[in-house]
């Protein structure tokens, strides 16, 4: 009986942490390196930035998701909400880092279309 108990707690560990959320993974804005891109280096990680927040979602819909499984009142949706605000954190990064390169292409003259895009508020 003991074996089962303890058997049927630690699936329920497993269970439970598998369901966590994962940790952040921001890229870092200014690289070394980056003062050496040439124009067409630039703007191959700038459209990159740009697909790579474009594909991550939008904060708001995963902020309304959270909020409707928290008011439904469930045990189990509550492992499903995302307390770190990964994406949220990981989005502002490639904003910065994506700033930060217009920022090079600018003082470069490089002919890239684009704009600084405002980053998340905390």
């Amino acid at each position: 009986m003991k074996v089962n108990s303890f058997l049927g707690a630690m699936m329920l560990v497993f269970i439970i942490s598998g369901c966590a959320a994962r940790m952040a993974d921001p890229v870092i804005a200014q690289q070394t390196g980056d003062s050496n891109m040439t124009c067409q280096a630039l703007e191959k990680e700038l459209i990159l930035i740009q697909q790579t927040i474009k594909n991550s979602g939008s904060s708001t819909s995963k902020a309304a998701t959270n909020v409707s499984v928290g008011i439904s009142g469930f045990i189990v949706p509550f492992l499903f909400i995302d307390l770190n605000q990964v994406e949220k954190i990981e989005t502002n990064a490639y904003k910065k880092r994506h700033n930060h390169l217009m920022i090079i292409a600018y003082d470069k003259q490089c002919d890239i279309k684009g704009l600084v895009i405002p980053e998340l508020e905390s």
